[in-house]
């Protein structure tokens, strides 16, 4: 297993299982599929859907891996994975980071 998450769904097991914070952990994400030696391999990285989330920020972290699986193939000319139009749409009301509402 390597240091950072080489998929969503590892975002999502890794904080399933308490291994690392959420913010943290997706964060890590971030700086593998930036990183130039797994340029070739960024769909593979968005491909594989992630399993549902337990919790009380559950469906808010589920529309984020979503919305960011989203953002990035679209970023990187990547097709956007299926599981983005179902995965993480079980939020009720809008959400907004840092008190925007």
């Amino acid at each position: 297993m390597s240091l950072w998450p080489e998929s969503l769904a590892e975002v999502a097991r890794r904080t399933q299982a308490g291994e690392r914070d959420f913010d943290l952990c997706w964060r890590e994400f971030l700086d593998a599929f930036y990183a130039d030696q797994y340029a070739g391999q960024r769909a593979d990285m968005l491909a594989e859907q992630p399993e549902p989330l337990a919790g009380s920020l559950a469906d808010v972290r589920e529309a984020f891996l979503s919305g960011l699986a989203a953002h990035l193939a679209q970023s990187y000319g990547l097709p956007v994975p299926d599981w983005c139009e179902t995965y993480g749409r079980a939020l009720k009301r809008p959400r907004f980071a840092g008190g925007m509402e």
